[in-house]
């Protein structure tokens, strides 16, 4: 199926007093296609998860709107708002702190089958079987609590209970960080599968540039709570526009010792303006090597065409790209 899946257009999250508001994502505009995987990067901070979480509804909205599948879901009505999971659903960091230590792995996978679907327990069995086997776990710990599961297994079990409803979309936040790195490429692989299998659209949120390649189509890179640059996969990765994406990229280890010391770092300097005030100019000013003085002035805006996937599509917002 081709087309919009997800529209995000002027996206606004504020924390803290009317006053002196925290500006955890401003103006943040950027669609998913439908089986699209789009990898969302950046340093802590920058506003990433708070992104994922305002479009499932865990984050309030200051400004902006999210559409889904053509329907907005931030002016939606309550009955509609409580559809929405069986079309978008999350997987968290943590795959600690992100599943209830009192309930069984079956409890776990089958709660939004119980809840949305409202399925018996005899089929929510049957669901719960199926699930696990797609994840790669035995079926015969779906008595098993948490603790007793390694956090690969439990993060597999936070993939099953997200692909429970059926998505068309799962939000991927930094799913695999807090993993051994043994264990991540299982994961990865297992994700890549599902989607394929599954006809899935990923919203994959990371800071590791080397797992948004292995699994994304397009890559949008954050900088204190906007997108200063976005693109096909192959055009950020081997043509970075936009400072602050380079200097991300030079971050990058490479294993060859000998391509390792060819390559130049770039290294910032300066510190990142607070996000509690106002913003004059290009936020990136103060960090980036190239600032001129329309930079302090004027605040740049995308430019290019940040929608399309083909290899060369590419967009930035910078008035000095590379």
């Amino acid at each position: 199926m081709s087309g919009k899946l997800l529209q995000v257009d002027g996206l606004q999250v504020r924390f803290g007093s009317a006053k002196r508001p925290l500006r955890a994502v401003d103006s943040l505009s950027f669609d998913l296609q439908h089986g699209e995987s789009l990898g969302l990067v950046g340093e802590s901070g920058c506003g990433k998860s708070t992104t994922a979480r305002a479009i499932v509804g865990l984050a309030k909205i200051h400004a902006g709107s999210i559409t889904l599948e053509g329907r907005s879901v931030t002016t939606a009505k309550e009955r509609a708002r409580e559809r929405m999971p069986q079309r978008v659903q999350m997987v968290f960091q943590d795959p600690y702190g992100s599943l209830n230590p009192r309930m069984t792995a079956f409890d776990l996978v089958t709660e939004p089958l119980r809840i949305a679907a409202k399925l018996a327990k005899h089929e929510r069995r049957i669901e719960a079987t199926r699930l696990m086997l797609q994840v790669g776990l035995d079926p015969r710990f779906l008595n098993r609590y948490p603790h007793e599961f390694s956090g690969g297994q439990r993060q597999r079990i936070g993939i099953a209970r997200a692909l429970a409803l059926d998505p068309k979309l799962v939000l991927l936040d930094e799913p695999v960080s807090a993993l051994d790195v043994s264990i991540q490429a299982q994961v990865l692989n297992l994700l890549a599968r599902l989607r394929e299998e599954r006809g899935l659209s990923y919203l994959f949120i990371a800071h590791d540039l080397a797992v948004v390649r292995h699994l994304c189509d397009r890559v949008a890179v954050m900088y204190l709570g906007r997108i200063v640059e976005v693109g096909a996969k192959r055009a950020v990765f081997a043509a970075p526009r936009h400072p602050y994406t380079r200097a991300l990229l030079s971050a990058v280890p490479i294993p060859d010792p000998r391509q390792a010391r060819a390559q130049r770092r770039v290294l910032l300097s300066g510190d990142p303006p607070s996000p509690d005030r106002e913003p004059i100019g290009c936020a990136f000013a103060t960090r980036c090597p190239k600032v001129q003085e329309r930079c302090r002035r004027e605040q740049p805006s995308l430019d290019g065409d940040a929608s399309a996937t083909a290899t060369g599509s590419h967009a930035v917002s910078c008035f000095y790209p590379d």
